[in-house]
């Protein structure tokens, strides 16, 4: 195993366990996307995106019901209008 796969595997390591807590702390979908919404997040959004600090970075996360979570990664103009998505570096990704 490579040291960048060994760091990966500890990040998520790290990311399970965050995941499990924050969905336990945030059991309800926070998009709540009209006839979508199941009500129960079993995803993470990661509004920011996965890479770098942001993977594991409670503060860019939304609890979201995968159906809601995919309507999101779909539809990216209007996550960002909405509060579901943010810009990268300033930047939208």
């Amino acid at each position: 195993m490579t040291p960048q796969q060994k760091r990966r595997a500890r990040l998520d390591r790290q990311y399970t366990v965050k995941r499990r807590e924050y969905l336990e702390e945030n059991p309800a979908c926070a998009a709540q996307i009209p006839d979508l919404c199941t009500g129960q997040a079993t995803t993470i959004q990661h509004k920011r995106g996965r890479v770098g600090a942001d993977y594991l970075d409670v503060t860019t996360w939304m609890g979201a019901c995968l159906e809601c979570h995919q309507y999101i990664e779909a539809h990216r103009e209007e996550s960002f209008e909405k509060g579901w998505a943010l810009p990268r570096n300033g930047v939208r990704a």
